[in-house]
């Protein structure tokens, strides 16, 4: 086990088998239980088994624990049979693993590994791909944002203002707060509301290089 926060989120979507779609409206990292689950199989574009149930948990050998457990299976002439339990113990083609990964597990990822990672997220129909496209274009943001905001205060420093070395101090951290702030609306709108991830994680830092420039055009020589 790794440690570290998961990232799972909810309304979670997998397709980890061709035509095989895996569900889980919400799922708790710390108690390691996943609610409202469902996995459905497709032939042909016809639904042919649905399983559902109030609750999932991996056990230590590999399989699902469910509570709440119904199965549909339709065959081909269309007739439905149903199967339900209160509780029962499943071999199912997944794991805990699959539906989400350690924020340090992707932190300490490489450039390459990380872009390979998040193929394999995309095929599975992962609703953490902005998280990670954020955090792959942040890799090189971030180094561009600290030569723009070391360039705005070598700017404000060389100006000359009244209250000497406290006033360039409060302008430099009200910058670096705006900044701060700017930045982790962006990463949200990328998470949240589907603004691209690239545009969400380098518009702060065209913001604020414009707002670097200004300064030094302004500063007297």
């Amino acid at each position: 086990h790794t440690r570290g926060r998961h990232d799972f989120g909810n309304y979670i979507f997998r397709e980890l088998q061709p035509d095989t779609i895996y569900y889980f409206n919400a799922i708790s990292d710390t108690k390691k239980i996943g609610y409202d689950f469902t996995r459905e199989v497709w032939k042909d574009g016809k639904l042919r088994e649905k399983i559902f149930a109030k609750k999932a948990k991996q056990n230590e050998d590999g399989t699902w624990h469910f509570s709440k457990y119904k199965k549909r299976t339709i065959d081909t002439t269309n007739k439905e049979t149903v199967e339900e339990h209160e509780q029962i113990d499943l071999t199912i083609k997944m794991n805990w693993s699959d539906f989400g990964q350690p924020s340090e597990f992707v932190m300490n990822m490489n450039y390459f590994q990380l872009n390979e990672y998040i193929e394999k997220e995309k095929t599975k129909g992962s609703s953490r791909i902005p998280f990670l496209e954020v955090e792959k274009y942040n890799r090189t943001a971030n180094a561009f944002s600290l030569i723009i905001l070391t360039f705005i205060g070598v700017t404000m420093a060389s100006r000359k203002m009244r209250g000497g070395v406290g006033i360039h101090l409060l302008f430099a951290l009200i910058i670096g707060v705006l900044f701060v702030f700017f930045e982790r609306i962006a990463g949200v709108s990328a998470m949240k509301i589907g603004v691209p991830a690239f545009l969400a994680v380098w518009v702060p830092n065209l913001v604020f290089s414009v707002l670097g420039i200004i300064i030094y055009i302004k500063a007297p020589k």
